[in-house]
Protein backbone atom coordinates (compact mmCIF):
# COMPACT_ATOMS: atom_id res chain seq x y z
CA UNK A 1 0.00 0.00 0.00
CA UNK A 2 1.10 3.20 -1.07
CA UNK A 3 1.13 5.37 2.85
CA UNK A 4 2.32 8.77 0.55
CA UNK A 5 -0.32 8.65 -1.89
CA UNK A 6 -2.74 8.32 0.71
CA UNK A 7 -1.64 11.03 3.10
CA UNK A 8 -0.64 13.49 0.15
CA UNK A 9 -4.34 12.90 -1.05
CA UNK A 10 -5.50 13.64 2.72
CA UNK A 11 -3.61 16.53 3.31
CA UNK A 12 -4.81 18.20 -0.21
CA UNK A 13 -8.58 17.71 0.82
CA UNK A 14 -7.84 19.39 4.35
CA UNK A 15 -6.26 21.95 3.15
CA UNK A 16 -9.25 22.98 0.58
CA UNK A 17 -11.58 22.84 3.62
CA UNK A 18 -9.93 25.45 5.58
CA UNK A 19 -8.34 23.66 8.39
CA UNK A 20 -5.93 21.23 8.76
CA UNK A 21 -7.75 19.12 11.06
CA UNK A 22 -4.66 16.72 11.86
CA UNK A 23 -2.29 19.83 12.84
CA UNK A 24 -5.31 21.32 15.41
CA UNK A 25 -5.34 17.50 16.96
CA UNK A 26 -1.45 18.02 17.38
CA UNK A 27 -1.69 21.36 19.21
CA UNK A 28 -4.84 20.03 21.48
CA UNK A 29 -3.68 17.07 22.53
CA UNK A 30 0.13 18.83 23.76
CA UNK A 31 -2.12 20.76 25.81
CA UNK A 32 -2.24 18.03 28.10
CA UNK A 33 0.78 17.54 29.07
CA UNK A 34 1.52 21.50 29.42
CA UNK A 35 -1.30 21.62 32.16
CA UNK A 36 -0.66 18.36 33.74
CA UNK A 37 2.87 19.42 33.99
CA UNK A 38 2.05 22.63 36.48
CA UNK A 39 0.14 19.25 38.68
CA UNK A 40 1.30 16.89 41.15
CA UNK A 41 2.32 14.41 38.40
CA UNK A 42 4.37 16.73 36.55
CA UNK A 43 7.27 14.47 37.24
CA UNK A 44 5.75 12.09 34.60
CA UNK A 45 5.19 14.65 31.61
CA UNK A 46 8.91 15.64 31.77
CA UNK A 47 9.25 13.50 28.32
CA UNK A 48 7.46 15.97 26.22
CA UNK A 49 9.14 19.71 27.69
CA UNK A 50 11.42 19.78 24.64
CA UNK A 51 8.89 19.21 22.02
CA UNK A 52 5.54 21.00 23.89
CA UNK A 53 5.94 24.35 22.75
CA UNK A 54 7.80 23.36 19.72
CA UNK A 55 4.64 21.60 18.73
CA UNK A 56 3.08 25.43 18.87
CA UNK A 57 5.90 26.87 17.28
CA UNK A 58 6.47 24.45 14.08
CA UNK A 59 2.53 24.07 13.63
CA UNK A 60 2.62 27.98 13.07
CA UNK A 61 5.33 28.20 10.87
CA UNK A 62 3.94 25.54 8.98
CA UNK A 63 0.88 27.36 7.98
CA UNK A 64 2.02 30.78 8.11
CA UNK A 65 2.63 32.14 5.02
CA UNK A 66 5.43 34.83 3.77
CA UNK A 67 3.05 38.07 3.74
CA UNK A 68 1.40 37.63 7.13
CA UNK A 69 0.67 40.71 9.41
CA UNK A 70 2.37 41.54 12.45
CA UNK A 71 0.20 43.59 13.25
CA UNK A 72 -2.24 40.34 13.44
CA UNK A 73 -0.44 38.65 15.57
CA UNK A 74 0.15 41.66 17.64
CA UNK A 75 -3.99 41.41 18.09
CA UNK A 76 -4.29 37.71 18.33
CA UNK A 77 -1.61 37.32 21.19
CA UNK A 78 -1.36 40.81 23.31
CA UNK A 79 -4.84 41.61 23.47
CA UNK A 80 -5.78 38.07 25.12
CA UNK A 81 -2.10 38.44 27.14
CA UNK A 82 -3.71 41.97 28.89
CA UNK A 83 -7.29 40.29 29.29
CA UNK A 84 -5.86 37.04 30.93
CA UNK A 85 -3.56 38.86 33.35
CA UNK A 86 -6.26 41.12 34.46
CA UNK A 87 -8.58 38.04 34.96
CA UNK A 88 -5.69 36.77 37.45
CA UNK A 89 -5.29 39.82 38.97
CA UNK A 90 -9.08 39.49 39.60
CA UNK A 91 -8.84 36.03 40.76
CA UNK A 92 -6.00 36.91 43.43
CA UNK A 93 -8.01 39.63 44.91
CA UNK A 94 -11.22 38.62 44.77
CA UNK A 95 -11.34 34.82 45.20
CA UNK A 96 -8.21 35.03 46.99
CA UNK A 97 -8.53 38.16 48.84
CA UNK A 98 -4.94 39.21 47.95
CA UNK A 99 -3.94 42.80 48.16
CA UNK A 100 -2.90 44.54 44.86
CA UNK A 101 1.06 44.17 44.57
CA UNK A 102 3.06 47.11 42.40
CA UNK A 103 5.32 44.03 41.43
CA UNK A 104 2.06 42.37 39.58
CA UNK A 105 1.86 45.27 37.21
CA UNK A 106 5.73 44.95 36.36
CA UNK A 107 5.76 41.29 36.03
CA UNK A 108 2.86 41.49 33.28
CA UNK A 109 4.72 44.32 31.74
CA UNK A 110 8.27 42.92 31.76
CA UNK A 111 6.49 39.59 30.93
CA UNK A 112 9.17 37.19 33.12
CA UNK A 113 8.20 34.96 36.10
CA UNK A 114 11.49 37.05 37.63
CA UNK A 115 14.20 39.42 37.01
CA UNK A 116 17.06 37.57 37.51
CA UNK A 117 18.38 33.80 36.65
CA UNK A 118 18.83 31.67 40.05
CA UNK A 119 16.32 31.13 43.07
CA UNK A 120 13.70 33.28 43.88
CA UNK A 121 15.27 35.76 46.83
CA UNK A 122 14.48 38.77 48.20
CA UNK A 123 17.09 40.52 45.78
CA UNK A 124 15.04 38.16 43.12
CA UNK A 125 11.25 38.39 43.73
CA UNK A 126 8.83 36.49 41.71
CA UNK A 127 7.38 38.73 38.90
CA UNK A 128 4.03 36.82 37.28
CA UNK A 129 3.18 35.34 40.62
CA UNK A 130 -0.74 36.05 40.15
CA UNK A 131 -1.28 32.38 38.60
CA UNK A 132 -0.52 34.44 35.48
CA UNK A 133 3.39 32.77 34.63
CA UNK A 134 2.83 31.09 31.49
CA UNK A 135 1.87 33.87 30.23
CA UNK A 136 4.88 34.86 29.39
CA UNK A 137 4.44 32.78 26.10
CA UNK A 138 1.92 35.16 24.47
CA UNK A 139 4.35 37.93 24.14
CA UNK A 140 7.58 35.93 23.52
CA UNK A 141 5.30 34.14 20.72
CA UNK A 142 4.96 37.40 18.97
CA UNK A 143 8.64 38.28 19.13
CA UNK A 144 9.40 35.14 17.90
CA UNK A 145 7.06 35.62 14.35
CA UNK A 146 9.06 38.95 14.17
CA UNK A 147 12.43 36.82 13.84
CA UNK A 148 10.26 34.50 12.11
CA UNK A 149 9.67 37.14 9.68
CA UNK A 150 13.46 38.25 8.91
CA UNK A 151 13.99 34.71 8.56
CA UNK A 152 11.69 34.43 5.67
CA UNK A 153 12.78 37.55 3.91
CA UNK A 154 16.17 35.68 3.57
CA UNK A 155 16.93 34.47 0.43
CA UNK A 156 19.17 31.12 -0.20
CA UNK A 157 19.94 28.15 1.89
CA UNK A 158 23.07 29.12 3.00
CA UNK A 159 21.86 32.42 4.13
CA UNK A 160 18.92 31.06 5.49
CA UNK A 161 21.67 28.62 7.64
CA UNK A 162 24.40 31.48 8.63
CA UNK A 163 20.64 33.47 9.99
CA UNK A 164 19.78 30.40 12.18
CA UNK A 165 22.88 29.90 13.61
CA UNK A 166 23.49 33.72 14.10
CA UNK A 167 20.20 33.65 15.98
CA UNK A 168 20.92 30.44 18.07
CA UNK A 169 23.90 31.82 18.42
CA UNK A 170 22.78 35.39 20.05
CA UNK A 171 20.44 32.80 22.26
CA UNK A 172 23.79 31.03 24.01
CA UNK A 173 24.93 34.80 24.20
CA UNK A 174 22.23 36.13 25.60
CA UNK A 175 21.62 33.12 27.86
CA UNK A 176 25.20 34.51 29.55
CA UNK A 177 23.45 37.74 31.06
CA UNK A 178 22.19 37.62 34.59
CA UNK A 179 19.38 39.51 34.08
CA UNK A 180 16.49 37.78 31.89
CA UNK A 181 15.05 40.35 29.11
CA UNK A 182 11.36 41.52 28.88
CA UNK A 183 8.95 39.56 26.81
CA UNK A 184 11.74 36.85 26.48
CA UNK A 185 14.01 38.83 24.02
CA UNK A 186 16.71 36.89 25.08
CA UNK A 187 15.67 33.14 23.40
CA UNK A 188 13.23 34.87 20.69
CA UNK A 189 15.39 33.92 17.88
CA UNK A 190 15.87 30.29 19.06
CA UNK A 191 12.06 30.12 19.31
CA UNK A 192 11.80 32.27 15.52
CA UNK A 193 14.01 29.72 14.42
CA UNK A 194 11.57 26.39 15.29
CA UNK A 195 8.78 28.45 13.62
CA UNK A 196 10.87 28.71 10.58
CA UNK A 197 11.28 25.02 10.57
CA UNK A 198 7.98 24.64 10.39
CA UNK A 199 7.42 26.45 7.11
CA UNK A 200 10.34 24.83 5.69
CA UNK A 201 8.71 21.34 6.51
CA UNK A 202 5.97 22.31 4.44
CA UNK A 203 7.51 23.86 1.61
CA UNK A 204 9.67 20.81 0.73
CA UNK A 205 6.24 18.66 1.31
CA UNK A 206 8.95 16.71 3.82
CA UNK A 207 5.56 15.57 5.89
CA UNK A 208 3.16 15.31 2.93
CA UNK A 209 5.86 12.89 0.72
CA UNK A 210 7.48 10.80 3.95
CA UNK A 211 5.30 11.19 7.05
CA UNK A 212 6.68 7.98 8.23
CA UNK A 213 10.30 8.97 7.89
CA UNK A 214 9.40 11.97 9.81
CA UNK A 215 7.19 10.06 12.46
CA UNK A 216 10.16 7.40 12.95
CA UNK A 217 13.30 9.47 12.46
CA UNK A 218 11.80 12.70 14.37
CA UNK A 219 10.78 10.47 17.07
CA UNK A 220 14.56 8.75 17.94
CA UNK A 221 16.48 11.84 17.10
CA UNK A 222 14.26 13.60 20.04
CA UNK A 223 14.94 10.92 21.59
CA UNK A 224 18.74 11.43 21.27
CA UNK A 225 18.30 15.26 21.58
CA UNK A 226 16.55 15.73 24.66
CA UNK A 227 18.94 12.87 26.49
CA UNK A 228 21.57 15.05 25.58
CA UNK A 229 20.25 18.43 26.18
CA UNK A 230 19.37 17.09 29.91
CA UNK A 231 17.37 19.34 31.84
CA UNK A 232 15.65 22.37 30.34
CA UNK A 233 13.47 25.55 31.55
CA UNK A 234 12.84 27.74 28.05
CA UNK A 235 10.37 29.79 30.15
CA UNK A 236 13.47 31.16 32.40
CA UNK A 237 15.82 30.86 29.69
CA UNK A 238 17.32 27.50 29.80
CA UNK A 239 18.51 25.42 27.60
CA UNK A 240 19.91 22.69 29.33
CA UNK A 241 23.72 21.80 28.14
CA UNK A 242 23.22 23.98 24.92
CA UNK A 243 20.69 25.99 22.74
CA UNK A 244 22.39 24.08 20.26
CA UNK A 245 20.95 20.53 21.44
CA UNK A 246 17.49 22.08 22.33
CA UNK A 247 17.05 23.31 19.05
CA UNK A 248 17.48 19.81 17.23
CA UNK A 249 15.27 18.14 19.79
CA UNK A 250 12.47 20.64 19.20
CA UNK A 251 12.09 20.55 15.78
CA UNK A 252 12.58 16.94 15.53
CA UNK A 253 10.38 15.70 18.64
CA UNK A 254 7.88 18.45 17.28
CA UNK A 255 7.93 17.10 13.22
CA UNK A 256 7.43 13.27 15.11
CA UNK A 257 4.37 14.27 17.41
CA UNK A 258 2.89 16.47 14.42
CA UNK A 259 3.60 13.41 12.18
CA UNK A 260 1.79 10.92 14.48
CA UNK A 261 -0.93 13.20 14.15
CA UNK A 262 -1.06 13.71 10.20
CA UNK A 263 -1.86 9.80 9.96
CA UNK A 264 -5.26 10.53 11.69
CA UNK A 265 -5.93 12.33 8.22
CA UNK A 266 -9.53 14.23 7.77
CA UNK A 267 -11.23 11.11 10.00
CA UNK A 268 -14.24 11.78 13.08
CA UNK A 269 -11.64 11.45 15.39
CA UNK A 270 -9.08 14.30 14.25
CA UNK A 271 -12.06 16.91 14.17
CA UNK A 272 -13.36 15.78 17.44
CA UNK A 273 -10.19 16.34 18.86
CA UNK A 274 -9.05 19.83 16.91
CA UNK A 275 -12.25 20.97 18.34
CA UNK A 276 -10.70 21.19 21.75
CA UNK A 277 -8.19 23.41 19.74
CA UNK A 278 -10.40 26.09 19.59
CA UNK A 279 -9.88 28.25 22.48
CA UNK A 280 -6.46 27.24 23.53
CA UNK A 281 -4.70 30.40 24.13
CA UNK A 282 -7.49 30.85 27.16
CA UNK A 283 -7.08 27.31 28.08
CA UNK A 284 -3.24 27.56 27.86
CA UNK A 285 -3.36 30.62 29.81
CA UNK A 286 -5.77 30.22 32.19
CA UNK A 287 -4.87 26.94 33.64
CA UNK A 288 -2.84 27.64 36.67
CA UNK A 289 -6.39 29.73 37.62
CA UNK A 290 -9.17 26.57 36.85
CA UNK A 291 -5.95 24.00 38.39
CA UNK A 292 -6.50 26.01 41.70
CA UNK A 293 -9.94 26.73 41.93
CA UNK A 294 -10.92 22.75 41.34
CA UNK A 295 -8.19 21.48 43.18
CA UNK A 296 -9.72 23.67 45.95
CA UNK A 297 -13.18 23.18 45.62
CA UNK A 298 -12.58 19.49 45.06
CA UNK A 299 -10.61 19.04 48.50
CA UNK A 300 -13.23 18.01 50.52
CA UNK A 301 -14.30 15.07 48.33
CA UNK A 302 -10.87 13.25 49.72
CA UNK A 303 -9.75 12.53 46.00
CA UNK A 304 -5.90 10.82 46.52
CA UNK A 305 -5.74 9.20 43.03
CA UNK A 306 -3.73 11.21 40.78
CA UNK A 307 -4.97 10.02 37.49
CA UNK A 308 -8.55 11.43 38.95
CA UNK A 309 -7.13 14.31 39.98
CA UNK A 310 -5.53 14.82 36.68
CA UNK A 311 -9.22 13.88 34.77
CA UNK A 312 -10.58 16.87 36.78
CA UNK A 313 -7.64 19.52 36.37
CA UNK A 314 -8.36 18.87 32.48
CA UNK A 315 -11.81 19.20 32.84
CA UNK A 316 -12.01 22.25 34.26
CA UNK A 317 -9.50 23.81 32.36
CA UNK A 318 -10.56 22.66 28.74
CA UNK A 319 -14.37 23.70 30.24
CA UNK A 320 -13.70 27.08 31.23
CA UNK A 321 -11.33 27.94 28.55
CA UNK A 322 -13.88 26.99 26.42
CA UNK A 323 -16.08 29.43 27.98
CA UNK A 324 -13.98 32.23 28.39
CA UNK A 325 -12.78 31.99 24.39
CA UNK A 326 -16.54 32.06 23.20
CA UNK A 327 -17.16 35.13 25.48
CA UNK A 328 -14.01 36.76 23.67
CA UNK A 329 -15.15 35.66 20.43
CA UNK A 330 -18.91 37.13 21.08
CA UNK A 331 -17.03 40.45 22.41
CA UNK A 332 -15.28 40.94 19.30
CA UNK A 333 -16.29 42.10 15.75
CA UNK A 334 -17.66 39.37 13.48
CA UNK A 335 -14.46 40.27 11.33
CA UNK A 336 -12.01 39.68 13.92
CA UNK A 337 -13.42 36.30 15.89
CA UNK A 338 -12.50 32.45 15.55
CA UNK A 339 -8.49 33.79 16.81
CA UNK A 340 -7.90 31.86 20.01
CA UNK A 341 -6.14 28.87 18.65
CA UNK A 342 -2.61 28.71 19.47
CA UNK A 343 -1.15 29.64 16.22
Amino acid sequence: MNFNRFYSSSMTTRESNGRLYWLDMAKAFMLIPAILEHTDSGSMWEWSDNMMLAVFWVSSGYVSNADFSIKWKAFRLLLPYVLMNILCLLFVWIHMDAPFEPIQLEGILYGRFKLYRGAVSAANPILMGAYNSVLWFLPSFFLSYIVFRVLISVKGIIANVGVIVICLFATWAIGLLPVLLPWSLGTAPAFGCVIYMGRLVRITGLLRKSPIICFFGGGLLYALFNYLVGFTNISIGDFGRSVFLWFPAAVCGAVAFISLCYFSGQSIFSRVVAWFNRGALFIFGMQLVFTSYILEISHPWGITMWELKAVIVLAACFGGGKILALLYNLALPVRRRNIVTMM
